[in-house]
């Protein structure tokens, strides 16, 4: 029975030697990183609808018709918000207000630079909310531009139109080619 105590003795003295080699292992290097996760919580807010409003199509014109005529129609679209959560903190929200942030000139201080290829040519922006539309120049406008929110569907509507407009009144020449432009705008709520 000693002899079966003694082996027994070592075997287990051999798996914990063993075991605790494991366990005492070094950890393989590897590679690390890190992922941040970012939100925020706004006391109140509206979701904008961008839809087809995200692209305003100025439609097509020949250059001889603009070298002749000097502007295209104007095409509409629209910025809408919907979903605004009217019990904002301590207070209820009213409307929606845009501040446009300022573009480059193109040509003329009343024309949105063109970031196509067309030549001779800009974008006239115009935004009516509250009041009749406004033009808005490349430079920004003093004050933002206000939209009621409408107690019964929580909407606030903006309606945006814009035309492309030759840039210059001498003899430069219209050039065929695309006509872009993007006006970045900052929405709060009031």
């Amino acid at each position: 029975m000693r002899g079966f105590m003694k082996k027994l003795a070592l075997a287990l003295v051999a798996a914990m030697s063993l075991s605790t080699a494991a366990f005492a292992a070094t950890e393989v290097a590897g590679s690390t990183g890190q992922i941040k996760f970012t939100g925020q919580i706004t006391e109140a807010g509206c979701t904008i609808v961008t839809g087809n409003s995200a692209t305003i199509n100025l439609g097509s014109m020949s250059v001889a018709s603009m070298d002749k005529i000097g502007n295209s129609g104007w095409s509409q679209g629209q910025i809408k918000f919907e979903n605004c959560n009217l019990e904002g903190g301590d207070s209820k929200l009213t409307s929606v207000e845009l501040t446009i942030k300022p573009g480059t000139t193109g040509g003329k201080d009343d024309a949105w630079f063109n970031e196509g290829d067309a030549r001779g040519v800009g974008v006239q922006i115009q935004i009516a909310g509250d009041e009749p539309a406004v033009p808005v120049p490349p430079a920004g406008l003093a004050k933002a531009i206000s939209a009621k929110i409408d107690p019964v569907n929580d909407t606030a509507v903006y309606t945006v139109s814009g035309r492309m407009v030759k840039t210059f009144e001498d003899s430069t020449k219209v050039g065929a080619g695309s006509v872009e432009t993007t006006m970045t705008f900052v929405a709060s709520y009031k």
